[in-house]
Order: structure tokens, then C-alpha cells, then sequence
């Protein structure tokens, strides 16, 4: 790579030794196997973020929330 310029291949090298931040999430609900099993995989690669639903909800993707706050909780993680 000697036709790259040196400040973006010291770049390069500095974002590909940094874990990379992924956020997962479903509508299947916190506890769901699915979600547990992708946080299990990406685990050891990555930083990871968790945000679901506390149960499921399925099919309100589409939903507007006007009148009632969401509110987020943290979960204790296996």
C-alpha cells in the first residue's frame, strides 16, 4: 500500500485495532433466546449495546408512542 498517503494508513491501523460498538435489538422481548445467543456470539468481538422491548411486541414497529413515555430499565445480563 505505498500509494496510500501514511496519515491514512495510521488510520487504518488505529480503527481496525479498536472493537467495534454494536448495538442489538429485536421486538421479541429482552429475554428472548435469539437475542441471548447473538450477545453470546458477538461478546468476545465486540462492545455491545442491548436495547428490547420487556416483552414481546411484535408488529408495533410501525407504532407512534404520542401520550405514553417510554420508559428504559437496565437488565441484568447472563
Amino acid at each position: 500500500t505505498k500509494w496510500v498517503p501514511k496519515r491514512i494508513q495510521k488510520l487504518d491501523l488505529k480503527i481496525m485495532s479498536e472493537r467495534p460498538h454494536i448495538l442489538i435489538t429485536n421486538d421479541d422481548g429482552i429475554h428472548a433466546s435469539g437475542i441471548k445467543a447473538l450477545w453470546k456470539a458477538l461478546q468476545p468481538h465486540a462492545n455491545l449495546t442491548v436495547v428490547a422491548p420487556s416483552s414481546e411486541r411484535s408488529g408495533v414497529g410501525v407504532a407512534i408512542t404520542l401520550y405514553n413515555p417510554l420508559h428504559i430499565h437496565r437488565v441484568e445480563w447472563p
